[in-house]
């Protein structure tokens, strides 16, 4: 059994330097079948698992990765830092790859995928800032929950607007942040812009982009409309015709000051 198990970690570990996935991942699952507390077996079999999945299974993969990570750190022998350091390179690959492949697709295939590519993208940040969270409990590690923080903050910034429920994703990024200042007092809290096309109608009514009243109706958007398919259908139509509209108002008009009546009430009773 020694041979077998000696020849199975050769296998492994020479198709994991030949960054061959699918044979890495099968060796190092037979090792662990023989050897369940094997950190390097218990480990890899997840990780090259979760390098290797389509783009469609990323969320579940980094998920699954996790749970795995959580068992793994505490096993004899277990190099922490070396395994924090090979998921925060592979986040970074993943979110890579899937960027790259999202440029390629043309306009239509974009919007057709673009809930799916989203999804990618915030299974990977959801990974970063769990791990981090996890981590750092361990007072050797709590630099390396920084660094994930941090990572999981860029990638998420990088896509929040294209978000539907903005003001929920503004506020997860920015409870992060304030995590990362707890132990690093120079990281700059960053400014998270609206997504291009805000309430054109009711910004030009209540002339301003940030006041309660326009608060309260894009929350309204993101976290009703735009969770079923004929709200969405609603904001498309908005923000199509709305930025014409708004052009066109004045703010002493009667039509201005009919919209505001009627949006006046439509917000008391979304604030009673």
């Amino acid at each position: 059994m020694e041979t077998e198990l000696e020849n199975l970690y050769q296998l492994a570990r020479m198709a994991k330097d030949e960054s061959n996935y699918k044979n890495a991942t099968k060796y190092y699952e037979m090792i662990l079948i023989k050897v369940p507390n094997d950190w390097e077996a218990a480990f890899y079999s997840e990780y090259y698992k979760t390098a290797a999945c389509k783009m469609g299974e990323i969320s579940s993969a980094c998920n699954s990765l996790l749970n795995r990570i959580k068992s793994v750190l505490g096993l004899p022998g277990c190099p922490q830092t070396r395994i924090i350091d090979e998921c925060s390179a592979l986040a970074l690959n993943l979110y890579a790859g899937v960027k790259i492949s999202f440029e390629k697709f043309s306009a239509t295939e974009k919007l057709a995928t673009k809930s799916t590519i989203i999804d990618c993208y915030m299974g990977i940040v959801a990974f970063l800032y769990l791990l981090g969270d996890h981590i750092e409990s361990y007072e050797n590690l709590r630099e390396h929950s920084v660094l994930l923080w941090k990572q999981g903050v860029k990638f998420h910034l990088e896509f929040v607007q294209e978000m539907e429920a903005f003001l929920e994703n503004k506020s997860k990024i920015l409870s992060y942040v304030e995590k990362i200042q707890k132990y690093d007092s120079n990281f700059e809290t960053p400014i998270i812009s609206p997504p291009p096309g805000g309430c054109y109608i009711a910004t030009a009514v209540y002339g301003a982009y940030d006041c309660p009243e326009v608060l309260v109706l894009r929350q309204y958007r993101d976290e009703v409309l735009a969770k079923s398919w004929y709200g969405r259908l609603f904001i498309h139509t908005y923000y199509t015709i709305s930025p014409h509209v708004a052009k066109r108002l004045n703010r002493e008009s009667s039509i201005t000051k009919l919209i505001k009546k009627r949006l006046d009430k439509f917000v008391t009773k979304l604030c009673p």
